[in-house]
């Protein structure tokens, strides 16, 4: 068995993008607007997947009463295997449904600096994807409660802690704009396995022009949750060079 290398997607030029995405629980959702510009560093995609590629972006996010500017740096030197490093700050104003936001702080600002590694390998229609992501996250001295993130369903102090992210996907690609996948997500502050949060699920993805629609259903559990069922769906438009 021959395993092959299985390059990320690429479109030079200018690449801005909308996403919608829910999640039932804890309860999310948001909408994203992204500004990508992608240079190709060596290589030819339509000759399999060595080449390399550059691509800084920049993206606003919304849910009415939350709030967040970010913006990354992608640098993929071989199209299957690449680093991301990136800063957000993101502003709160009303309490979220999905916490208890009486024993932690969830009102106000958070700041967040990452850097990931992302890998993929494929065989046939076969493929999996695995990304390891380390965060480093702090909130303004506004009070000494530990504040809640709710992209990680983590309580972080709030003079700042680390926490170490890894995700591993695992598909088939049943047809040109089909997919079906596993989802294994899990965070945790660095140095206290006592505060996590996982997320395992089955998904789909299919694409349809410049939209791409995903749903998925699983279970998510951590420091803050207990076990349920939980659901999410995205739609991302692509608009068109």
């Amino acid at each position: 068995m021959s395993v092959q290398l299985q390059g990320r997607e690429l479109t030079e030029g200018f690449q801005p993008s909308l996403h919608y995405g829910f999640r039932s629980y804890p309860l999310g959702t948001s909408l994203d607007l992204r500004l990508a510009q992608a240079w190709r560093i060596w290589g030819r995609p339509e000759q399999g997947p060595w080449y390399g590629f550059f691509r800084p972006s920049a993206e606003g996010s919304t849910a009415l009463s939350y709030n967040a500017l970010s913006a990354q740096l992608e640098f993929f030197p071989v199209s299957f295997l690449g680093l991301r490093s990136g800063i957000q700050s993101a502003d709160n104003r009303r309490d979220y449904t999905a916490y208890d936001c009486e024993t932690h702080r969830c009102r106000g600002r958070l700041y967040r600096n990452f850097v990931e590694l992302e890998m993929a390998v494929g065989y046939r229609q076969f493929f999996a994807l695995t990304q390891l992501r380390q965060e480093s996250l702090k909130a303004p001295a506004e009070s000494t409660k530990r504040f809640v993130d709710p992209a990680l369903s983590l309580s972080i102090d709030p003079t700042g802690e680390e926490v170490f992210r890894s995700t591993l996907i695992l598909g088939m690609n049943w047809s040109p704009s089909f997919r079906i996948m596993l989802l294994d997500r899990r965070a945790h502050i660095v140095g206290k396995t006592d505060s996590y949060s996982k997320t395992q699920m089955a998904l789909i993805s299919t694409q349809r022009g410049p939209w791409t629609l995903s749903s998925g259903l699983g279970a998510f559990w951590g420091e803050l949750n207990p076990k349920n069922l939980s659901f999410i769906f995205g739609a991302n438009y692509y608009f068109q060079n």
